[in-house]
């Protein structure tokens, strides 16, 4: 039996039992436990067909009643699960609020085979609200459900997935792979593959590019690249497209990271996705700075900037604070210090508002260097203090490394007793950090960044 016939024969089965007055014990005998029949009340999978029909002989419910008795409990499914779409359809309009309603009016028991999706929708709706801590409890109260449910319907996939995003938006990027990797695994195949599928492991490739794992991260994007077509979701083409292009760029295959940043750049554009299209701009912007093609590089970042002017919707708001940030590193490269100083101070700002940590942390190196290089050391120690704090508040071990660095040579012949504990602190952090290929053109590597 699928999973859905066995739960439709076992809510059958307890509706008839509870209209008789009847208690598990009262029907167990030694040929049924009531732990079995419990079992086949609540639909779990790997009762025997066997057992189900000797309860429903056992309740005498005849041959010739049941298809009835089943159709009834199939019509109360299909009424339910065009519920369940009116709410997806009220959140997708906007109105978390009335889609909230409308779930919170659907009263069904732990072991429904629907009742992980509602909580999979609750959640969604609590991340509409901005309410993450509920959101969290809702995906985790799904995942503790989604046994009761079909396994085509991937429930347990789509709550680790929306975990990890809730993770990656709270900066911590090895819980959330964890639960990218988790999803993966408990994903059941359909053919063809549900976008979930593709979601996770596009995150995962993310998550393993913000922690520095690049190798890792672009063979995760060329193992998916030939089955993109597949795909329907353009943000998530788009998002992979971006992979391969910053991929590439930081692996220092500049010809190719070009390609796909100008083949993402036109999907993007086709589709008036202006949040991709800054993306791909900051990222051809980038390659030219790797060059040290300053003009092409500007023309790229002020093109990107553009999106700036425009009413996006807040979830669709790129992140501005890496962009002004790489143009700050151009206009000091052309000796405009007052205006990349302006630009520094906007990228903070929107690394702060944003609680973009990551490029928080770049901004923040920036200026200190902008301050060394005028002669403050002091404030460029007080930069850098700040990005180690921040650094290790989110345990990004390769921006603790190079603040330490930094700090370094900032004490060396000044103050030996910071020196050494920078030194200390350095050797200890170097030991977790990954392998040296790793660290080709970061673009959080502020002498790369700088071009010294």
């Amino acid at each position: 039996m699928k999973k859905l016939e066995i739960h439709e024969l076992g809510e059958v089965i307890r509706k008839v039992r509870k209209d008789r007055g009847l208690r598990l014990e009262d029907l167990a005998d030694d040929n049924i436990s009531p732990a079995t029949i419990s079992n086949i009340e609540r639909g779990m999978p790997h009762v025997s067909k066997d057992k189900a029909y000797y309860l429903l002989k056992k309740l005498e419910i005849d041959a010739d009643q049941l298809p009835n008795l089943m159709m009834d409990e199939q019509e109360q499914l299909k009424e339910l699960s065009i519920q369940l779409r009116l709410a997806q359809s009220r959140l997708e309009f906007g109105e978390a609020n009335e889609a909230l309603h409308l779930l919170n009016r659907l009263e069904l028991e732990d072991r429904h085979p629907f009742s992980a999706e509602i909580q999979y929708l609750r959640g969604c709706c609590y991340v509409k609200r901005g309410n993450m801590k509920r959101a969290e409890r809702a995906f985790q109260k799904g995942l503790h459900l989604a046994q009761y449910a079909s396994a085509e319907s991937n429930i347990e996939a789509r709550c680790h997935l929306e975990l990890g995003l809730c993770a990656f938006g709270s900066n911590e990027l090895e819980h959330a792979l964890r639960h990218m990797d988790s999803g993966i695994r408990s994903y059941h195949p359909v053919a063809p593959p549900q976008p979930v599928w593709y979601q996770l492991h596009c995150n995962r490739a993310v998550c393993l590019e913000q922690l520095g794992r690049l190798t890792e991260s672009m063979q995760v994007v060329s193992e998916h690249w030939n089955s993109l077509t597949d795909a329907d979701e353009v943000q998530m083409i788009l998002t992979f497209y971006r992979l391969r292009s910053e991929l590439s760029r930081r692996l220092k295959m500049w010809d190719e990271a070009l390609q796909f940043a100008y083949e993402g750049e036109a999907i993007a554009r086709r589709n008036h996705n202006l949040s991709s299209m800054f993306t791909f701009w900051t990222v051809i912007g980038t390659v030219h700075m790797d060059r040290q093609e300053w003009d092409k590089a500007e023309e790229s970042f002020k093109t990107a900037l553009l999106c700036e002017q425009k009413p996006l919707p807040t979830e669709d708001k790129p992140s501005y604070a890496h962009t002004y940030a790489l143009l700050s590193v151009l206009l000091m490269q052309q000796d405009q210090s007052k205006e990349a100083y302006t630009m520094i101070e906007k990228a903070i700002q929107y690394g702060e508002e944003d609680h973009d940590a990551l490029h928080l942390i770049q901004a923040l190196i920036i200026q200190g260097h902008f301050y060394q290089s005028h002669d403050k050391r002091d404030q460029a120690i007080q930069s850098y203090r700040q990005a180690l704090s921040l650094s290790q508040k989110h345990g990004y071990k390769k921006q603790i490394y190079r603040t330490l660095h930094l700090l370094a040579q900032c004490w060396d012949g000044r103050d030996e007793r910071e020196f050494q504990n920078c030194m200390r602190e350095i050797y200890r952090i170097q030991k977790e950090i990954q392998p040296a290929e790793e660290w080709f053109s970061d673009p959080l590597t502020p002498e790369k960044t700088i071009g010294n």
